[in-house]
Order: structure tokens, then C-alpha cells, then sequence
């Protein structure tokens, strides 16, 4: 009914039945005014428009309802068998003295009603449930749930969830480290908002938060190759780590992920295995905003909300870079 104009002629079926509360007299309008409220599950209740959302029906206009409903296996009965309404809430019939029920002019069923089926109990379900309910988590209440749910789709490569005490309740934050790319995209986001709606608890608040990148500059000087011009060997290094516009280099987008640390040994092992260079003398590293040069450590540690980047692209330079140093060669 939110999506309907003032003059369109829709209706919307409520489960449970509705009751009156209160009424007050208005003087400037003729109608008093009546609150109305729920009253019971049983039954369900037609719901018109209220001149705002939905047109609103003439008075003593008459309705023709068709509906067929009923309690499970019990609602079975051969045609013609339903000659009567009973009110859900007084359980009078259209034979007792019933303002409402009198107004109805006929009741039948010229149809026979088959295939009615009892709910299953709480223990059916749990021995006839598919086995992707068991397997597969659909439900999020734990960090580990929302890993887990969000590293499904397709375009994130590793998520980072956090449980934090905002000053009131504590609430998710939820980063994904896309793949192949530095950036969520607005229809990722949107996409992954839908996705945490659906999985949270009820009152949990869950916010989407973009990726923290830890930007590093790197200096490396290496030994070159006798035979070997050392301008072409740093080229080819530069290439290795950074890559060449057709083969994606050793910091590309998806080599990294939250809190996952650089090895000096695993760096040196890839400019070794250049063409051209005979070994890695030193390595320096500095992470901007974070900490000056010094030399880099066997391991590089990276806290685990963030990821290191390294694009090397003098149009940002924030982002990271890589410069590389030659000694020996032609």
C-alpha cells in the first residue's frame, strides 16, 4: 500500500483480524474518529486504502469475495459441504443475531477442497530439512558467521569483521577486500548491504566500512649479472613486482588481504629470480603516516583490519612505490 496513489483501487490481506480500541467524537467532521488495533491471529482481514495510500471505498459499496483457506487436512470437504460462516473471534455464526455476519448474503464452495495439508512439527522439520541448512550457515551471530556468509560472493576475496562497543549496543563492521580491485563499488555495496540484512539478528546493527590500505615505499638495491645492462635488469625487477599491463605483478590487487605480512625471504626469492640479477644486497621500507625508512625485517607485520598496497604509479603517489638500485653489470 506505500506504493499506492490516491486513486488506485488496491487492497492488501493481513494475516489476524482487527478490533476497535477507542473513538472520539470530532465536531468538524461528520464520522467519528476510531482507533482501530489487533485484536487475534486467527482469520485474516481485508485492508483498503485510506485516500492517501489506495483509494478509499464508497460507503454501502457491495463486495463479491472468491477466496479459498483453511486448517490443513481439515479444510478437505467435498463440494457444496460449506454452507455457513463462523466469526473468528465471537465464533458466531451467519444464523445467530451476528450486525456482520448478517450482512452476508450466501455462502458456498462449488468446488471440493483436496488438497489441504497439515504444517509439519518442529521435529519433522529438523529430520526432513535439506542438508544445506546444515552445512551451509544462513544465520550470522558470530564474527566467524559473517566471515563466513560474506566470503561467498563472488567478487570478495577475504572479509574482516569486527565486534565493537559503539557507546550504546555493539554493533558489526564489516570491510570486504574485493577482488582485483582497490575499490567496493557502489553496487557491490549495495549488494552486500542487502546480503547483511538478511543474515543479522534482529536489533544487531551492521555497517559496511570501505577497505584501510596501508600504503609502503620500498627501496631495493640489487647486484647485477656481469654481461647484463643494469638499466634493462631494474626494468625487468620493476616489471616483476609491479607488472607489465598484460601480466599482473607480484603487488597486484589480490596478493595481499587483511593482516596478511610481507617476507623479506619470499621478496628476495622473486627479484632473485630475474634474469640478470645475481642477489638482493638491501631492502628499506617505510609506510606512510605509519613509520620513517628503515630496513626491512624478515617479517613485515601488518595489523589485521588492514592491507598493504604498493601501486607504484607516479600519478598517486600515495599509494605506494618502488624504487630500485643497481650495482655491478656491463
Amino acid at each position: 500500500m506505500l506504493g499506492s496513489t490516491p486513486l488506485e483501487e488496491h487492497y492488501t490481506l493481513d494475516d489476524g483480524t482487527l478490533r476497535r480500541i477507542v473513538g472520539f467524537q470530532r465536531a468538524t467532521i461528520d464520522r467519528d474518529f476510531q482507533h482501530i488495533d489487533y485484536a487475534s491471529g486467527d482469520g485474516f482481514t481485508l485492508r483498503f486504502g485510506d485516500g492517501e495510500f489506495g483509494r478509499t471505498p464508497a460507503d454501502e459499496l457491495k463486495f463479491r469475495v472468491i477466496y479459498r483457506t483453511g486448517p490443513g487436512a481439515g479444510s478437505n470437504v467435498s463440494a457444496g459441504a460449506i454452507r455457513h460462516v463462523v466469526h473468528p473471534l465471537t465464533r458466531a455464526t451467519d444464523l445467530d443475531e451476528d450486525l456482520q455476519l448478517a450482512k452476508i448474503v450466501s455462502v458456498e464452495n462449488p468446488l471440493p477442497v483436496t488438497d489441504g495439508v497439515d504444517p509439519e512439527d518442529l521435529e519433522q522439520i529438523k529430520q526432513l530439512a535439506p542438508e544445506e541448512f546444515r552445512a551451509i550457515t544462513h544465520r550470522a551471530v558470530t564474527p566467524a558467521d559473517y566471515c563466513d556468509i560474506v566470503g561467498r560472493l563472488p567478487w570478495v576475496q577475504t572479509p574482516g569483521v569486527r565486534l565493537r562497543w559503539t557507546g550504546s549496543w555493539p554493533s558489526y563492521f564489516v570491510t570486504p577486500d574485493p577482488i582485483g580491485s582497490y575499490k567496493v563499488t557502489s553496487e557491490q555495496r549495495s549488494e552486500l548491504t542487502g546480503l547483511l540484512d538478511c543474515i543479522r539478528q534482529a536489533g544487531r546493527e551492521v555497517h559496511t566500512l570501505d577497505p584501510r590500505f596501508r600504503a609502503i615505499d620500498l627501496e631495493i638495491k640489487i647486484c647485477v649479472k656481469p654481461g647484463h645492462i643494469p638499466s634493462e635488469v631494474r626494468d625487468r625487477v620493476l616489471r616483476r613486482l609491479t607488472g607489465d599491463g598484460v601480466r599482473p605483478g607480484y603487488f597486484n590487487f589480490d596478493t595481499f588481504t587483511f593482516g596478511q605480512p610481507l617476507h623479506r625471504f619470499t621478496l628476495e626469492g622473486i627479484v632473485g629470480a630475474v634474469p640478470g640479477v645475481l642477489g638482493v644486497r638491501e631492502i628499506f621500507i617505510s609506510a606512510r603516516a605509519v613509520h620513517e625508512r628503515r630496513e626491512l625485517e624478515p617479517l613485515y607485520v601488518v595489523p589485521d583490519n588492514e592491507i598493504l598496497r604498493l601501486a607504484n604509479d607516479p600519478r598517486t603517489p600515495e599509494r605506494g612505490s618502488v624504487r630500485v638500485y643497481t650495482e655491478g653489470g656491463v
